[in-house]
Order: C-alpha cells, then structure tokens, then sequence
C-alpha cells in the first residue's frame, strides 16, 4: 500500500509540477490570474517536480536506506503546503477562481498526511528488522568452571 501511494503521489507530482515548470500561462489562464509575474510559478513546478516526482519515485522504487530521503520529501511537502495555505488565507494571490488553489491545496495536504504515515511505517518497519537481525547475546555451554 505504500509503495501504491508513494508511485501514485510521485505521479501527481510530475504532471501538476511538469504543468507549472512548461507551460505556467496556462495556468495562469485557467486560475484567471494576473499574467505579469508567472516566472514565480516555474520555480514552484520544478521544485515539485524534482523533490516531489523524482524524489518520490526513487523511494519507491529503493526501499532501503531512502527512510532519511522521504522524511525531507515529507518535510519539504508540509513546507510547500503550509506557504500555499498561508498565502491564500492572507490573498496575497492574484487568482479570480479560488478553487484553482483550494483544489490543489487539498491534494497536497492529503499528501503531506499520507507521506508522513509512510515515513512513520518505514521507520516502524526499519526499527522492526534491525531488531530482528541483532545477534542474540553468547553464552558460553559447558560443564560450569571449577570456580562454581
């Protein structure tokens, strides 16, 4: 199940982020925004493409040691978010349509919540397994020593 929601998180993310980072008028167009700053947008698409799809991926796809690299997925997610939260409850945007923020916003809380339940089984998992593979403590059996 995690792998399901991290692959289909990293898919999202691509294609929302990929949107922002190419063609950022059209979003711009759709949201009824002001058109004459949209560069701001193509910093946010290829953050979220870099950390959130590809970043996301390689976790998916490598199950060990990337514990570290999903928690700062996570991190930086909760980030992100809470600025888009915080900049829309201030309107500090300059979008007609606020669906076209509230929409995504939604999305990407669900995810955060999601990537920190995956990061909390991870590290369960991890912890479980290392417990688990720790050797027993030695014992010496025999005949007891002349001092017993």
């Amino acid at each position: 199940m995690v792998k399901f929601v991290l692959i289909l998180t990293a898919l999202a993310a691509l294609a929302f982020g990929g949107l922002l980072l190419v063609i950022p008028e059209w979003y711009v167009t759709f949201s009824d925004g002001d058109p004459t700053n949209i560069g701001w947008l193509r910093f946010i698409g290829a953050g979220v493409v870099s950390l959130q799809g590809f970043g996301l991926a390689i976790v998916s796809v490598r199950r060990r040691g990337t514990n570290l690299l999903l928690g700062l997925i996570a991190l930086a997610s909760t980030v992100q978010t809470g600025a888009l939260w915080f900049v829309f409850i201030r309107d500090e945007l300059s979008v007609e349509a606020a669906w076209t923020v509230i929409v995504p916003g939604v999305g990407a809380a669900a995810c955060v919540v999601l990537l920190w339940a995956a990061w909390a089984s991870r590290r369960a998992s991890s912890r479980l397994l290392a417990a688990e593979a720790e050797p027993a403590p030695f014992r010496a059996e025999g005949p007891p020593s002349p001092e017993q």
